[in-house]
């Protein structure tokens, strides 16, 4: 009888320090969950999990995904716990259908728009881990600026680490940076790629102005100034409130070659003051030298150092205009030789023209004796009109200054409705 009752005892506890661990598993906040278990680790999901949550504290709404193989989406929210604040955006779905869900005041701003911005964040990386964290990331933007707060990026990748992620000034938000150097050409070895990477990101958060550079071999059907603006609205550079930035795109031809003409930088917020139609020719004059010698590193190198120069002064003194443009690399030696190859060509041509003219003649003591005696009678004098050596030149027109645009930044609009600046080279 006494081993019956210890028996039941045991049951009974055993029973129910099981259920209370499972309501404690159960009852845990979940920010981003997949009972699958196919797609996310454990070590995976707890690094996301505490990146949404640290998100969701930002912007005060829950940001959420779930990845189920419940087809009855309802009936899955309703069984997680998910998140603790009333306003809430999930993102749901399974092997065949996805959906988005909004809890709360959010949901009246929250329009296909929206919908249809976070959901090609997440379809544009390659991994899932990395689509759940750019489908964080995007929806924390879109709602922070929905609530009056303005959103940056800081340097750094998908590391899901909101330990590197911090609040700045006037309640901006400083995110994952999406990568600054981006080398889908591949003209670019691992080491070049990651130093210019670094340069990028110091001079980016340095100067407050986003700085990028993309090759690219497959424009997809578009032009070259398209490509660019598309690039940088989707893949969400640009710094501060105004999405400060600027995006140089170089298009390479097949084999790795460059043509002159297949270059393109895109100017959002202050970049098109900072960096105008003047500044953007004459950077293009110093890099595309290197870039028509394939040293596509070096090209690099010498735009971020430009690009520097045009930040600091920006920053410090105002942007450069054509009145005041740094001064470019004087290449010495070529123009010494071209200098001395036109001073002979002109040399010759002088010398030549003054040797044609000469007649070789003895001198002669008296001028009596380059006359001959008795031909010399004159019996009147008259001033007779030869010829008249007439100099024109062309009115200036007053308008023409305003007819030139080779050094005017262009305007325009990209296919997400965010204008830029920009010009190519």
């Amino acid at each position: 009888m006494k081993k019956r009752i210890f028996a039941l005892l045991t049951v009974f506890v055993l029973c129910l320090v099981m259920s209370v661990t499972a309501f404690a598993v159960n009852t845990e906040v979940q920010y981003v969950s997949d009972d699958s278990g196919m797609y996310l680790d454990t070590d995976i999901r707890e690094k996301l999990n505490g990146y949404a949550e640290f998100f969701s504290g930002e912007v005060d709404v829950d940001i959420i995904f779930v990845y189920t193989h419940i087809t009855d989406f309802e009936e899955c929210i309703k069984s997680l716990p998910l998140g603790e604040r009333q306003e809430k955006i999930i993102m749901i779905e399974d092997e065949e259908s996805w959906d988005l869900y909004t809890y709360g005041e959010v949901g009246k701003d929250f329009g296909e728009e929206d919908i249809s911005a976070v959901r090609e964040a997440y379809n544009a990386p390659e991994r899932f881990s990395d689509s759940v964290a750019s489908y964080i990331k995007a929806t924390a933007k879109l709602v922070a600026q929905k609530k009056g707060k303005t959103v940056s990026f800081a340097q750094g990748e998908n590391s899901f680490d909101s330990s590197a992620t911090k609040t700045g000034p006037n309640n901006t938000i400083i995110l994952d940076k999406p990568d600054r150097m981006v080398d889908m050409a591949d003209v670019l070895s691992s080491s070049e790629e990651a130093d210019l990477r670094t340069k990028l990101n110091e001079l980016s958060v340095k100067g407050g102005i986003d700085v990028s550079v993309v090759t690219v071999s497959d424009l997809m059907g578009k032009t070259l100034e398209e490509y660019a603006n598309d690039f940088y609205d989707y893949n969400w550079y640009g710094m501060g409130a105004g999405v400060n930035g600027i995006i140089l795109v170089v298009r390479i031809n097949d084999g790795g070659t460059y043509s002159k003409g297949n270059s393109w930088i895109s100017t959002t917020g202050t970049g098109v003051t900072a960096f105008n139609g003047d500044g953007i020719q004459f950077i293009g004059k110093q890099i595309t030298p290197e870039l028509k010698k394939e040293k596509y590193y070096e090209a690099f190198t010498e735009f971020v150092s430009w690009s520097d120069d045009f930040v600091t002064q920006y920053n410090t003194k105002g942007a450069y205009t054509s009145d005041n443009m740094p001064e470019g690399d004087f290449q010495f030696g070529k123009y010494i030789l071209i200098s001395l190859a036109v001073g002979l060509v002109v040399a010759f041509i002088v010398t030549a023209s003054m040797k044609k003219k000469l007649n070789t003649v003895a001198l002669k003591a008296e001028a009596s004796d380059y006359m001959k005696p008795g031909t010399l009678n004159v019996t009147s004098a008259n001033d007779v009109f030869l010829y008249s050596n007439v100099s024109r030149r062309e009115k200036t027109n007053s308008n023409s200054s305003s007819n030139s645009s080779s050094s005017s930044s262009s305007s325009s609009s990209s296919s997400s409705g965010m204008s830029h600046g920009g010009g190519g080279f």
